[in-house]
């Protein structure tokens, strides 16, 4: 693929109009070489909200509804840094929920939790649990690195 920017100029003599091309530049995509009127601006997130993980919309939204039914099936779960930061947002809003206790909220956390007896335990034992805290129902330790790849791991755990 490549790309050529004219830069066109125009100049006036003797009420004639001149008609010129002042710079002709070939610009192509793979190289360092850039203009600099057509620098690219590097994007900032604003308003971005989660985070990727490398994967495709619904394979992360399964990931994270797996990740969120065995926290609150077995009350810790050991997973990279990243997933335990994206897990703590929706263990801590799915709690929040439970902590309602109304028809509408068992129907929004049911929809998201895999498992019916893992949305029972959660009314049932978890949400009692936090009744008097507003917020930070889980904790993130760091455990170490993998062996494989040097990712950082991390234990999510409820509190209390």
């Amino acid at each position: 693929m490549e790309f050529w920017i004219f830069d066109f100029g125009f100049s006036i003599k003797e009420s004639n109009v001149e008609f010129s091309i002042k710079n002709i530049k070939f610009l192509n995509p793979k190289s360092k070489i850039e203009n600099p009127k057509l620098r690219s601006v590097n994007t900032v997130r604003h308003l971005k909200k989660g985070r990727k993980l490398n994967c495709t919309a619904s394979h992360r939204k399964a990931m994270l509804r797996n990740i969120v039914t065995d926290l609150f099936r077995h009350g810790k779960i050991t997973t990279t840094e990243a997933k335990a930061k994206e897990l703590i947002r929706w263990a801590d809003k799915l709690i929040t929920l439970a902590k309602k206790g109304d028809l509408h909220s068992r129907r929004q956390v049911l929809s998201y939790v895999k498992s019916q007896d893992v949305g029972k335990k959660l009314f049932e034992i978890v949400a009692p649990r936090f009744q008097n805290r507003n917020g930070g129902y889980t904790r993130i330790l760091k455990v170490g690195q993998r062996i494989g790849d040097g990712a950082k791991i991390s234990l999510v755990e409820l509190v209390e």
